[in-house]
């Protein structure tokens, strides 16, 4: 059941007439003093007790609200028993306005388990997509629209309302605390002496603005008063407006000479990766975008320089292992971060969306937010469940929502009330038992990391551990299309058999195949546990980086199947553990008893089944859609 909580004007009248003709059951709260049906349940603002009951009574899981609702002053609401229970809560906000009001109502209904939808969800032919009048607009009328366009970008989203009125390059009325109608007629004013139509209404939604509760909405009355005060044409935003009495409306624009015209703001991101497994997610989340509705720029990798997104410089310029590392460079990541503000600035995104790297992208979105207008969004967590929590406090001042990987990190985050969701990992297919009988028995994957600064601290055990291991194996080293040469150059002078491969089916194919893998741990173990091979990690770093992060760690483990199990599901070898003896050890213990290989895999696989099988990419694509 829908409830349709409406207010003054013909939009509930329209959404009433569709929901009837599909035969779709809902009840109407009438918050009005006019009648609009005979079933209609009439509540005044401030009944939250009662709207509560009524949803409850009438099964209600999803609402929609249609028409203007107008806000009397807070003295003059009569609360209820429930309303006083919320009073303080209002009282805060009241003063910012209705779109706070409203937002303050949906998430009440939220904690009510009671969803506000759009009314396109089941009205969208209240919607504009295309231009249904046969008079066009001009060059001039084009002009103008940039300007109001432009206007919009320049202003936070409290600034302006949804309307603006721009005439031959000139900007002649802004929507502020009066509305659209009254813009109008300031505008008829200023063209009484024309006899040429040239000024144009463009209306456009705020920036931030919620589609669920307000959409910028004409009819048959603002077309007549366009008509009337001299305008040429209305401009709306394609998918985001609300259009009553189509048909009406289409009649007196031909007749009269008005066009209503849909236009496509592209929509930029500006996307920040850190390392390959960054540019890898970035790429899956955005693959399924369409280039019409959006204009991206990005520090990436070959993965976003693939599907066309122009690269301002290579994310392997900004990675680095470790504290040591970090302080050698320290000079070029700061020249970096100062190019990358420059950069992002003169772009104006609408969004900034940031994979991993968090404490390069957060000094970035930091400084560019104190510049201009613009929403963070940031994908893999900042592992302040392992060590650094208080980063927290940062973190919910400068970004507007976090996508987790895995549903323990919620609490996290809920903790310090920082806007987050859990979307999984786009990496896990649907696990299912693994039969390690179609593994080859002859290959083993080594994976001693994807820097370069890594693959030179891990590869010469790694190398040694090799050697004590059956002459017979190939070996398989995953590698990106950045440190290839690198790994080459340090094989080929060893006389055992390897394969290299830096693309996604080569990788995926011959970790399928790996009677074991012996890997770094970091992303890679995700990749080889959706492939099924057994899993040793390792993992070792400088001392001095060891004492000094050591004290700071708060986790028991390193891989993140193990964080998750809370328990050692996959052998883990780390620091002083992480020796040529024990990881050879080890690795023969394992290729000796297939029961253990088999062993291995099935425990892993139980640690992942919680969250796998997730559409990760399509929920935080949905997310931006609909939030910018």
């Amino acid at each position: 059941m829908i409830a349709l909580i409406c207010g003054t004007g013909n939009f509930p009248k329209e959404i009433f007439k569709i929901l009837n003709k599909k035969k779709i059951k809902y009840i109407i709260i009438n918050l009005t003093e006019k009648k609009l049906s005979k079933l209609e349940i009439k509540l005044k603002i401030g009944q939250f007790g009662k709207l509560f009951k009524t949803l409850k009574e009438n099964n209600c899981k999803e609402v929609i609200f249609a028409g203007k609702i107008i806000r009397p002053s807070l003295q003059n609401i009569k609360f209820d028993t429930q309303g006083f229970k919320i009073l303080p809560a209002l009282y805060k906000i009241f003063k910012k306005g209705d779109y706070k009001i409203l937002n303050f109502i949906i998430k009440l209904l939220k904690k009510k388990k009671i969803k506000t939808i759009s009314h396109t969800k089941y009205c969208k032919a209240l919607t504009l997509y295309a231009n249904p009048t046969s008079y066009k607009p001009t060059t001039t009328n084009m002009v103008d629209l940039k300007i109001a366009i432009n206007l919009f970008n320049k202003f936070k989203k409290d600034d302006l309302g949804q309307s603006i009125i721009v005439d031959r390059c000139r900007i002649v009325g802004v929507e502020g605390a009066f509305g659209t109608d009254q813009i109008i007629n300031s505008y008829k004013k200023f063209n009484k002496t024309r006899k040429k139509s040239t000024g144009i209404l463009v209306k456009i939604p705020k920036k931030n603005q919620d589609f669920e509760i307000d959409l910028p909405t004409i009819g048959y009355k603002t077309i007549k008063n366009c008509i009337s005060a001299g305008l040429a044409g209305i401009y709306l935003k394609k998918g985001k407006n609300v259009i009553l009495d189509k048909n009406k409306c289409k009649k007196l624009a031909d007749k009269k000479k008005i066009f209503y015209f849909c236009f496509l703001m592209k929509k930029k991101i500006f996307i920040i990766t850190g390392e390959e497994s960054g540019d890898k997610l970035a790429s899956l989340v955005f693959s399924k975008t369409n280039t019409q509705d959006y204009e991206f720029k990005a520090i990436g990798g070959q993965n976003l320089k693939n599907m066309g997104i122009p690269i301002l410089f290579d994310n392997k310029d900004i990675t680095y292992f470790g504290i040591t590392d970090v302080i050698l460079n320290i000079f070029k990541i700061f020249r970096k971060i100062n190019f990358t503000v420059t950069q992002c600035v003169r772009f104006k995104p609408d969004l900034i969306f940031s994979v991993d790297c968090p404490d390069f992208s957060f000094r970035v979105i930091e400084r560019v937010k104190r510049k201009i207008n613009t929403k963070a969004y940031h994908f893999v967590a900042p592992t302040i469940w392992s060590w650094r929590e208080r980063r927290a406090i940062k973190i919910k001042k400068i970004i507007d929502h976090i996508f987790l990987l895995f549903p323990f990190e919620k609490k996290y985050f809920d903790k310090y009330r920082i806007n987050n969701s859990f979307v999984g990992h786009p990496f896990f297919l649907k696990f299912e038992k693994s039969d390690n009988s179609k593994k080859n028995a002859n290959m083993i994957s080594i994976c001693p990391g994807s820097r370069k600064s890594e693959i030179t601290k891990m590869l010469p055990i790694l190398i040694k551990v090799i050697k004590k291991l059956d002459k017979n194996y190939t070996y398989h080293f995953p590698s990106t299309s950045q440190t290839y040469q690198y790994l080459e150059k340090n094989l080929k002078q060893y006389d055992f058999k390897y394969i290299i491969s830096t693309n996604e089916k080569d990788k995926n194919y011959n970790f399928s195949k790996s009677i074991l893998t012996i890997a770094k741990s970091g992303t890679i173990s995700l990749d080889v546990c959706k492939n099924f091979s057994p899993l040793i990690t390792i993992y070792k770093m400088s001392l001095l980086n060891y004492l000094l992060i050591k004290p700071f760690v708060k986790v028991k483990y390193v891989n993140i199947v193990n964080i998750i199990a809370n328990k050692e599901v996959i052998p883990e070898l780390i620091q002083f553990d992480c020796t040529v003896k024990k990881i050879s050890n080890l690795a023969n213990k394992f290729l000796s008893n297939k029961e253990l290989l088999n062993k291995n895999v099935e425990d892993y696989i139980k640690a992942i089944g919680s969250f796998s099988n997730m559409t990760t990419d399509e929920k935080i694509l949905n997310y931006i859609k609909k939030n910018i």
